[in-house]
């Protein structure tokens, strides 16, 4: 009887027991679902704008690995952070880690692509940039970080002459008040202020403006590309020009990438079958070069010089075609030709810019194709002497005539 009693009571607190179990966990299960039931809100994140400016880049197409630009947000201590905000107390400093792809999360890396710019090749500044957002900085107190553009260790050999801007971003995260909002959310506010860091002492102070973006600007190093002109001729009497050796006026006129005109000069070389030098200019003028068939003449000269090129009275027997990226005679039967109608007509001109594209062979080509005044089917250049020998054979036989009737009288 006993031992049954036991076993009842026995079963009984096993019961209340697992009863007082279950009734544990639900508490702690409903309780974590009513602390997972709020989530951290970032209404407004702030960011920060990196801005790459290419200057001095008139018909400079970045494309290589020397035109991606390299940036480093690193973020500041305690101490390091004092120096730039003396007598102020960054307190608290919170707590949140930007989200960085090299594991170091004190210090995000950034690369701009160059080649992703989307100004002409001709413009004179090329601009690309990133915007990144700090909506991982949840933590409420300050957050200081320094932006610095890393530089090549092999700075000489670089197209670019480096700037060294330098910036201080200070963010404040601070908690929004719970009762103007009306869901268990924890809302975050965000505060950025950008500044330039200010080295004209020599040591490193905040600037007193703030700023909506970081501009690093890099300088293009002078980049020069060499420039050709070649002239043809064609047609049906093109073989027996060449044979004259005639010399073709081309008129050029040189621009500099800054679109001024001026007296400075640069050396241009003429190729075979004569080869010589002569001297160019930048002047508003412009200069002539003489050019016989099939000969070219090479300058070297600036990425974004405009050159303007046309043909100085080429005669009434040419039609011109000038092609501004060419290296080859333009085909006779094509239907651009310029017709020139008069002796004295110079032919229009053609312009073209100086760039790195690779699809720019920086040559002009200008070819001249030869037509007959007289339609006749004989050419131009031997009918008189057609027309003499036949004026010739007439008097001739004539004279035999005359003479015939003579000796029969």
């Amino acid at each position: 009887m006993k031992r049954r009693k036991v076993s009842k009571l026995f079963g009984v607190a096993s019961l209340l027991a697992l009863f007082g179990v279950c009734a544990l966990l639900f508490t702690n299960g409903v309780e974590a679902k009513e602390e997972d039931s709020g989530k951290i809100v970032v209404d407004s994140p702030a960011s920060v704008k990196i801005n790459k400016v290419m200057d001095n880049t008139a018909g400079y197409k970045p494309a290589g690995d020397g035109d991606k630009f390299k940036f480093v947000v690193t973020r500041l201590s305690d101490e390091e952070a004092e120096k730039f905000f003396p007598g102020s107390k960054l307190t608290p400093m919170g707590d949140s880690e930007l989200s960085t792809t090299s594991g170091d999360t004190e210090k995000l890396e950034v690369e701009l692509d160059g080649s992703k710019a989307t100004e002409a090749v001709t413009d004179a500044q090329k601009t690309v940039s990133k915007t990144f957002d700090l909506k991982k900085l949840t933590d409420p107190g300050y957050y200081v970080y320094k932006i610095t553009e890393e530089q090549p260790s092999d700075l000489g050999s670089s197209v670019w002459n480096y700037s060294n801007e330098k910036y201080i971003l200070i963010v404040r995260v601070t908690e929004e008040d719970e009762d103007a909002y009306d869901d268990d959310d924890t809302h975050i506010k965000q505060v950025a202020n950008l500044y330039k860091i200010d080295t004209a002492d020599g040591g490193e102070k905040l600037g007193d403006t703030k700023l909506e973006q970081a501009d690093f600007t890099n300088t293009l190093k002078p980049q020069t590309k060499p420039v050709k002109i070649t002239k043809y001729v064609v047609g049906d009497d093109a073989d027996l020009a060449s044979l004259v050796d005639n010399k073709y006026t081309i008129h050029v006129k040189v621009t500099k990438p800054d679109g001024t005109n001026t007296a400075e000069t640069f050396e241009i070389k003429i190729a075979s079958p004569a080869a010589s030098a002569i001297t160019g200019n930048y002047s508003a003028e412009g200069f002539d070069i003489q050019l016989t068939d099939f000969q070219n003449a090479t300058m070297n000269l600036p990425l974004g010089t405009k050159i303007e090129v046309y043909e100085k009275a080429p005669g009434k027997r040419f039609s011109v075609n000038i092609n501004s990226n060419s290296e080859d005679p333009a085909d006779e039967n094509a239907g651009d030709y310029e017709e020139i109608t008069t002796d004295q007509q110079d032919s229009k001109p053609v312009t073209d810019v100086v760039t790195s594209e690779a699809t720019d062979l920086n040559s002009i080509v200008v070819t001249n194709k030869i037509k007959s005044l007289v339609n006749t089917g004989v050419k131009l250049v031997t009918s008189p002497f057609v027309v003499l020998l036949a004026v010739v054979a007439v008097a001739f036989g004539g004279y035999v005539v005359v003479k015939r009737r003579l000796n029969v009288k």
